[in-house]
């Protein structure tokens, strides 16, 4: 009846708004797991109510045509919408599968985790523990060649990472398919500059698992390199790129990202730069680089 579609109606518009309200970026930043889960459930729960308001608004239909719900419903356009949005909803979740990890300890600042399983250069997967609540996106680094399994690196820079670093699990929930990353632009340039700071070095070294020959240069920044994430990672660094510039910010101080980016892509004649690091130092250098006719690619901080 008109009570029963107004408090659908009501109930709808409730959820939309709390969804918008928590999708503020200044809500996102200071509560991106609240972000999340309002997004998630309130998007689910407006899923069912769409769905209960096409039955019923097709089930007044089917009374007044002397129809089955299930013919009323086939002719109503509403239906075949909510039908596709509920597969696309559910297809991540149809991926859901759990897979032993095993931990490798770089520092008190820095696990690597391997995985079971294959997966291509350059992209990245959803991990989790708890996969309503919250997933985590990262750059896997394919093993070499002929050999099974993956891995990739995380270092404590919030309160979830923090927990894997300091309490590695035996098995996380692995969400969807792998996407591509940023640095799937990267073999388009010859040669092309890579920017990485900190942990952003996994990313790095996925990419030249998969392109050995790569004609590229790195620039790297880290506190401590070898003594957070290892020799191994640093001796891949230099395997990749034997002219890396690698940056101690402990003992030589935080750079200017910009300008030594700039200067590397002039000195190599490099086609472009890709810069894999936290939101604010990309933002810099790559609208500093493309202020400067570079070409210039990061990730784009919206998930």
């Amino acid at each position: 009846g008109f009570v029963g579609e107004s408090l659908l109606a009501l109930a709808i518009w409730t959820l939309l708004f709390a969804m918008i309200g928590g999708a503020h970026p200044r809500v996102r930043a200071c509560a991106h797991n609240a972000f999340e889960m309002s997004h998630r459930f309130c998007g689910w729960a407006m899923l069912v109510l769409f769905w209960l308001q096409t039955a019923g608004a097709a089930g007044e239909v089917a009374g007044r045509e002397g129809t089955s719900l299930g013919i009323a419903l086939m002719h109503t356009p509403p239906f075949w919408c909510l039908l596709l949005m509920t597969a696309l909803v559910a297809y991540p979740w149809l991926q859901l599968r759990r897979v032993p990890v095993r931990a490798e300890k770089l520092s008190e600042h820095a696990v690597r985790l391997h995985l079971p399983g294959r997966a291509a250069a350059c992209r990245t997967i959803r991990l989790s523990d708890a996969p309503l609540r919250e997933t985590h996106a990262f750059a896997v680094i394919p093993e070499p060649e002929g050999e099974d399994g993956y891995s990739l690196v995380v270092s404590a820079a919030g309160d979830w990472t923090s927990r894997m670093v300091a309490a590695p699990p035996e098995r996380l929930w692995i969400k969807g398919r792998p996407t591509w990353g940023v640095l799937r632009v990267a073999p388009l340039f010859s040669p092309v500059i890579i920017v990485a700071t900190g942990s952003g070095i996994g990313p790095v070294l996925g990419l030249f698992s998969g392109h050995a020959g790569l004609d590229a240069r790195i620039v790297w920044a880290s506190p401590e390199p070898e003594r957070t994430f290892g020799k191994g990672i640093v001796a891949r660094v230099r395997e990749a790129d034997p002219r890396a510039i690698i940056v101690d910010t402990r003992r030589e101080g935080r750079p200017d990202m910009l300008a030594l980016a700039l200067g590397v892509y002039e000195s190599a004649k490099a086609e472009a730069v890709v810069v894999i690091s936290n939101k604010v130092v990309t933002k810099r250098v790559v609208r500093g680089l493309e202020g400067r006719g570079v070409p210039a690619f990061g990730p784009i901080w919206d998930s």
